[in-house]
């Protein structure tokens, strides 16, 4: 819950990780990317209940007032997601915060980095490489997180950050063609519609789609690396998307 100490409820957790747990809620960017390293050290040699007491945490800390704070939870969420240490029951609070996250700040002069769509996008590729969480669920997150309004077009990378894990969700073994483009097909006439000037979303989300094509052309950076399935029709429907914001890339005649 907002203004929840991290430490009060870590009782299951030893003095270390509670302590980093704090520090993630730091203004100071060096005092924020210590306790991650931190955090990440620890759990590595954490067994499963503490793990789980950890992931309880920081999926609270999701709802933390600063952004700052939100998006730097998200990165030990990714570390327990790739571990095969996750619960269900932090998906739907996670999809949720990451999808309609408003801050998509990257690099801040302030605060250092934010980065809440890179961040996120990390675990959901870790969710999907490891068949943790259903591929139709995750894109439908991705879909809601590429049409939220934006105030600026990405410059940190965002785009190719999550361009990668989309592949490693299309990489699930048991995807089929339908699901592995319906999110495609669907956000198609959503982006597609001739505003001007063009919605910051919709750069972020053409951009992301070019980045994904040529991810899907050859085996996806993964634990284990690999060709996505129907990568040729993904290809397909992402050049549909494209040319229907940028109609001079539609073959002509």
């Amino acid at each position: 819950m907002p203004g929840t100490d991290p430490a009060s409820s870590s009782s299951a957790l030893r003095p270390a990780p509670a302590t980093a747990l704090t520090g993630l809620t730091a203004r100071d960017a060096t005092a924020r990317e210590q306790a991650v390293a931190d955090l990440l050290r620890e759990a590595g040699a954490m067994g499963r209940k503490e793990r789980q007491a950890l992931g309880n945490q920081l999926v609270e800390l999701l709802q933390a007032p600063d952004a700052h704070t939100r998006s730097f939870a998200a990165v030990p969420l990714a570390y327990l997601a790739h571990a095969h240490a996750w619960r269900r029951a932090w998906t739907e609070p996670f999809l949720t915060w990451w999808a309609e996250e408003p801050d998509q700040r990257g690099y801040d002069a302030q605060l250092g980095w934010v980065h809440a769509v890179a961040h996120g996008a990390d675990v959901v590729g870790g969710l999907g490489e490891t068949g943790t969480v259903p591929a139709a669920q995750l894109l439908a997150a991705v879909s809601r997180r590429l049409l939220h309004p934006a105030a600026t077009v990405w410059r940190d990378q965002e785009e190719d950050r999550l361009a990668l894990a989309i592949a490693q969700v299309l990489l699930q073994d048991d995807l089929t063609e339908k699901v592995a483009t319906r999110w495609i097909k669907e956000l198609t006439p959503r982006v597609g519609d001739p505003t001007v000037p063009i919605p910051a979303h919709t750069i972020n989300t053409c951009r992301t789609l070019r980045s994904l094509y040529v991810l899907v052309d050859g085996r996806v950076p993964a634990e284990r690396p690999r060709s996505v399935k129907h990568a040729g029709r993904v290809q397909q429907h992402i050049r549909s998307l494209l040319e229907a914001v940028e109609p001079w890339l539609a073959p002509q005649g």
